[in-house]
């Protein structure tokens, strides 16, 4: 791609497949300098592959996934959280919020594909919202694989 082609796209926000963006990425990486990451920089990677649907962005597969099935299969108000935060005390015993992911009939839910040092004290602390992982998400990716076949696309 040629640096005409990223300026327009940049400028025009115009849409762009999957591969254009991927080869984009690839020749800005390599303008990079590679740096070392820092100590913990693995806790806070983000888990999946980002995106978005219908206007709504998801930080992974997982969260669109969710999403389909809450608001297409099930019919219910789901809709994604920017607004409120639930207040839980970390492991180190400091006051923290957090923003759930989703709001399905009023209940919070958060999906998580890896679950990191502070996510058992969220767990613990909040029985009341809804955790999905890889221990429940497997009904749900079929439902939404057997009515929507593209969904990823």
């Amino acid at each position: 791609m040629d640096l005409e082609k990223s300026i327009r796209i940049r400028h025009k926000c115009c849409v762009v497949t999957c591969e254009e963006m991927d080869e984009y990425i690839t020749e800005q990486d390599k303008d990079k300098k590679v740096l070392e990451p820092a100590r913990n920089a693995a806790i806070h990677k983000s888990q999946g592959e980002k995106g978005t649907l219908d206007g709504e962005r998801f930080d992974s597969k997982w969260e669109c996934l969710v999403w389909i099935y809450y608001k297409k299969i099930q019919c219910v108000p789901c809709e994604r959280n920017h607004v409120d935060s639930v207040a839980y005390t970390d492991s180190n015993g400091k006051l923290r919020k957090f923003y759930p992911d989703f709001k399905v009939n009023g209940q919070f839910v958060e999906v998580k594909g890896i679950y990191r040092p502070d996510d058992m004290c969220k767990m613990e602390q909040h029985p009341e919202i809804q955790f999905i992982d890889s221990s429940n998400i497997e009904p749900i990716k079929k439902e939404v694989e057997k009515r929507f076949p593209n969904w990823q696309r």
